[in-house]
């Protein structure tokens, strides 16, 4: 398995150790990808075909991935097991500042999605650019993201991403954001996370704030509702599985769920969907209140090198490519 340092502050005790002191997130490259594939961010299905733009954009942010990021081990003291961290691949450091940048907000977003699912209990998460086709003017200052939780509650988060290390203003920055409201309603939560790479080794790390809001601005009131976010997380994903383009979709049972897949040989991937909330998708009379009791019954499935289920139902299997193994070496050498 990853892992993944991080520094938590100013988060109250009641979320417990895991965001009161520094820790490490135990992950897999599945559990990567998944939370890359998955944060919803703006796209362009309004001006593409949607089943084309489905298929080439889950390649394009797998290879984002795939081609940046390799593993590489290291021993956290004079002696004990080898940790595996995630570190810049020598493709991410040949990049020239601006796609360097570029790439750091994207691994910002994925960490943000995979944070606070694992520690917040919160599967969805989209960015507010997602909006701008139905929002009639998006508030300034906004969020960059708006998550929803288990418990039906929001969270609103802030994502920086460097490709070196993390300054104060960086810092100073998580902290400068106005506290939006959503449908008229505070968020449970205001989170901030940081991702970043060490100086000498250039591992992979995170930092995360609860910071307090600002109250010296004007709080933005986002007019959203739980039923058309979910709707509009799903929309890349269920226009993925619905399309002729790349194939037939098939059907996978995991761990007595049923799964329903589209093959991603570019990407040496399968992503899919559970078949349960596709047919609620598909059906046309999406009830909120069933989706989220559904989600609440549904058995928490553990992630393994290669195949992770989310708690918002999207399955990701990797293939050989993305092994271990082959993860640690250079993506020229992973070819074979």
């Amino acid at each position: 398995m990853l892992i993944i340092e991080y520094a938590p502050n100013g988060f109250s005790e009641k979320f417990g150790p895991k965001l009161t002191r520094p820790d490490q997130l135990r992950c897999a490259w599945s559990d990567i990808v998944w939370a890359g594939l998955t944060v919803g961010r703006r796209n362009l299905r309004h001006v593409i075909r949607p089943d084309t733009y489905a298929y080439f954009e889950i390649v394009y942010r797998s290879t984002l991935l795939y081609t940046n990021l390799q593993a590489a081990d290291y021993r956290p003291g004079l002696w004990g097991p080898l940790d595996t961290h995630i570190i810049q691949s020598p493709a991410f450091q040949e990049l020239g500042s601006p796609e360097k940048s570029a790439i750091s907000y994207f691994l910002s977003l994925t960490l943000t999605k995979l944070f606070v699912e694992k520690l917040l209990a919160t599967p969805w998460l989209l960015h507010l650019d997602t909006y701008t086709q139905s929002l009639a003017q998006l508030p300034s200052p906004s969020p960059d993201l708006v998550g929803l939780g288990k418990n039906g509650k929001w969270l609103v988060a802030e994502a920086k991403g460097r490709s070196n290390w993390l300054s104060r203003r960086t810092l100073r920055r998580l902290k400068s954001r106005s506290q939006a409201f959503i449908a008229g309603q505070k968020p449970a939560l205001l989170v901030g996370l940081a991702s970043y790479f060490t100086a000498q080794n250039k591992i992979l790390k995170a930092y995360l704030e609860d910071p307090p809001a600002n109250t010296g601005s004007e709080n933005p009131n986002l007019a959203l509702t739980p039923k058309a976010y979910l709707i509009t997380y799903y929309t890349l994903l269920f226009d993925l599985l619905q399309a002729d383009y790349g194939g037939p979709p098939v059907f996978e049972t995991y761990q007595d769920r049923t799964f329903r897949l589209k093959a991603i040989p570019e990407a040496d991937l399968h992503i899919g969907l559970d078949e349960q909330i596709f047919q609620r998708l598909a059906g046309g009379d999406f009830s909120l209140e069933r989706f989220m009791a559904s989600r609440l019954r549904a058995p928490h499935i553990e992630a393994t090198e290669q195949i992770t289920v989310g708690s918002d139902g999207v399955y990701v299997s990797l293939g050989e490519r993305w092994s271990p193994t082959r993860m640690h070496l250079s993506p020229p050498e992973r070819v074979g």
